[in-house]
């Protein structure tokens, strides 16, 4: 069976990742595809000082 990939949206990264249960998806899902705008989000909000996930520390991603 080939590897099952799941594509995310900002939201569930940056809400699990706020009550620190980030780690819930990978072991859902496996592996994980993000669109380039879900990254641009993330980065958006950390430039304005909301804590969120560092895309480049989740090798699952």
């Amino acid at each position: 069976m080939p590897e099952q990939l799941t594509i995310c949206n900002t939201s569930p990264l940056l809400y699990l990742h706020l009550v620190k249960h980030l780690a819930l998806l990978p072991k859902l899902y496996g592996r994980l595809l993000i669109p380039s705008a879900v990254q641009d989000e993330l980065l958006a909000g950390a430039k304005q000082g909301v804590s969120v996930p560092v895309v480049e520390n989740l090798p699952w991603l």
